[in-house]
């Protein structure tokens, strides 16, 4: 897999747009450093991810 160096810029906005349970609040978590968005498991029932908290940066 190819590596490309990106800056998110303060200030900004940006969104990322994914159907659920494919990882995006893991991925804003992981580039935050911390645990900003705390989620839940992808249910067997419904096949669908949650957040069960978000805390304040």
């Amino acid at each position: 897999m190819n590596k490309k160096k990106s800056t998110i810029k303060k200030g900004k906005t940006y969104s990322m747009l994914g159907s659920s349970g494919v990882g995006k609040s893991t991925l804003l978590n992981n580039l935050s450093g911390k645990t900003i968005i705390k989620t839940n498991t992808i249910s067997q029932s419904t096949n669908r991810g949650g957040i069960s908290q978000v805390t304040g940066s």
